[in-house]
């Protein structure tokens, strides 16, 4: 019933700005400066956010927010930052929005609002092997019964904080997807946690790596993912909010995800 209704409540926002966004007339929108936006976000959370060759930030939500930008009329500026404090440095006033595929939950939900544009309830997660399934593993409980007790994860990110709740596994922490599944298949780890909404490709182009879906409590689910935003901005809310509902009706945002999360690295 919880989960019902928070997606409730965030549908009622995206519902709401379409009907209500001629109340930015009257609430102009505010930004640290009013010719441009300024985006928070992490470049090794592939692949939303990551470092091209050229040490530029490209990705998913980079995209996503220059489109978003030129359909308000301003300039974006990105700013490059550790993922943990990406909701401090909202809340603060730093940067106007945050995004690096983050991942809505209660927790920050209480702290920040949220634009979806992407993904529904999680409800699981990924647990991925190098070959069969190990004996007797099923949930992830039996991962006690395990020798090997090393499992990979991407650091600061939802998935690291979702497994140090794990206190009987022995966390490795990685920047980037690649480095777990070179791990697990070296046999120093014996699984890699992942987004399962990260995995089509994965089970394309590695058939070797088998998936295992791990539940998760009421408290550890999220909503899909969103464009963070603080919650005294209500006028940038509702403009975001109805740029947002435009790019899923018109397909732009299918064609990022077309482009972007089918070759996901994270």
């Amino acid at each position: 019933m919880q989960s019902n209704g928070m997606l409730t409540k965030m549908g009622t926002i995206v519902a709401l700005s379409i009907g209500l966004v001629t109340l930015c007339k009257y609430f102009p929108i505010k930004t640290k400066n009013t010719n441009s936006i300024v985006l928070g976000i992490c470049s090794k959370c592939h692949p939303y956010g990551m470092l091209d060759s050229d040490g530029s930030i490209i990705g998913f939500d980079v995209d996503l927010a220059k489109i978003v930008a030129e359909e308000m009329g301003v300039k974006l500026v990105i700013k490059d930052m550790p993922f943990k404090s990406l909701i401090k440095e909202l809340k603060s006033g730093h940067v106007d929005m945050i995004m690096s595929g983050l991942s809505i939950t209660r927790k920050r939900y209480r702290d920040i609002d949220f634009i979806p544009y992407d993904g529904d309830i999680l409800d699981h997660l990924a647990l991925v092997f190098c070959g069969s399934l190990p004996p007797g593993i099923s949930p992830v409980l039996d991962l006690k019964t395990c020798l090997n007790k090393k499992v990979c994860v991407c650091s600061d990110t939802y998935l690291e904080k979702l497994a140090s709740e794990l206190d009987f596994i022995k966390i490795k922490r990685f920047s980037n997807t690649a480095e777990m599944l070179v791990d697990v298949k070296n046999g120093k780890s014996i699984a890699a946690i992942l987004d399962p909404r990260n995995t089509m490709q994965l089970q394309l182009s590695q058939p070797d790596m088998k998936i295992l879906n791990v539940p998760l409590s009421a408290d550890q689910q999220t909503f899909g993912i969103g464009i963070g935003i603080n919650k005294r901005q209500m006028s940038l809310a509702l403009r975001l909010s109805q740029i947002i509902s435009v790019l899923n009706c018109d397909g732009t945002i299918s064609k990022l995800k077309a482009k972007w999360l089918h070759g996901c690295k994270c």
